[in-house]
């Protein structure tokens, strides 16, 4: 009776103790899991994922960690046109399109696309030794719109990569469900203008905005109450600094502008700026007029 009693007391601390390590979604103790990510919970729901209105299907199905859709970068980079390399060195993972590399370190936030970063708030992690990606934020890296729409039962979550798109975002500052940040802004610039420079990027009219507020290219400031705004603190702050345009995207109704921030030799950066030139040019005016649109400036 002994013996038998001491056997069930070694086999519930057995499965105690299996119950106590056990690594959901498929989690192992060898995983290069970071210590900020928490466990996930078993998805209830299986999640759908379109990339411009076609399904995309993964061999290591999309996950639920820490309320973030993770999939593998392979198949994502590939279905968003990239070309994939892998530094097993480094555990970094390189995505090449478009004249244009995005890099993806494993157990890191950020992602970088040739000089600019995106912070993400949650870390690339591995599962069942396959690299998985936070999906909105690598395919904003890339330039899509990502949104997530939750169903009874399946979510979804659906991709739009195009330079309309992309147009369109900086034009109406909300990308998918969420406001275009300014970090995104820049992304989304690096990969319009590289569609200029190859002659892709398509005429786009998009929505207009109202007739209002009328101002000439070269006076701006004296016209834009956010941006003279913006400008005074920071020439408040760095009185010796200087701000030059540098590069330009042109469609069809939409300038895009680029401005070069040089902040008294302490800071360097960039903010870029949306303009409606549909209406008819001036003739007095030195380049063209326009309505602003929309404007991503930097927190300095």
């Amino acid at each position: 009776m002994m013996v038998k009693k001491v056997f069930v007391f070694v086999l519930i601390a057995i499965l105690l103790g299996a119950m106590a390590g056990a690594y959901p979604l498929g989690f192992s103790r060898g995983d290069a899991l970071p210590r900020d990510v928490a466990y996930a919970e078993e998805t209830v729901k299986p999640i759908e994922v379109l990339l411009n209105g076609q399904p995309v299907t993964f061999d290591v199905q999309p996950q639920a960690v820490n309320d973030r859709t993770y999939v593998p970068f392979r198949k994502l980079l590939e279905a968003l046109g990239a070309t994939v390399e892998w530094d097993e060195s480094i555990q970094t993972a390189k995505a090449h399109k478009d004249g244009l590399i995005v890099t993806i370190p494993v157990g890191s936030k950020i992602i970088s696309v040739q000089d600019h970063t995106l912070t993400m708030d949650v870390p690339v992690v591995v599962v069942e030794g396959r690299t998985l990606v936070p999906l909105r934020f690598v395919g904003q890296a890339l330039g899509a719109r990502v949104t997530w729409t939750p169903g009874e039962k399946v979510d979804r979550v659906e991709i739009v990569q195009s330079y309309e798109d992309m147009i369109e975002q900086m034009v109406t500052g909300i990308s998918g469900d969420q406001k275009v940040s300014y970090e995104q802004a820049g992304i989304l610039f690096e990969w319009l203008y590289k569609g200029q420079e190859k002659g892709q990027l398509p005429p786009f009219t998009g929505e207009r905005v109202p007739e209002g507020r009328q101002w000439f290219y070269q006076y701006e400031f004296r016209n834009n109450q956010p941006l003279l705004n913006f400008a005074s603190g920071f020439l408040a702050k760095y009185p010796d600094s200087e701000i030059r345009d540098t590069q330009f995207i042109k469609t069809k109704n939409y300038h895009i502008q680029k401005h070069d921030w040089f902040g008294g030799g302490k800071v360097h950066f960039f903010g870029y700026a949306v303009w409606d030139t549909s209406i008819a040019p001036d003739k007095y005016s030195y380049k063209y007029e326009g309505v602003e649109k929309a404007h991503y400036l930097p927190p300095y």
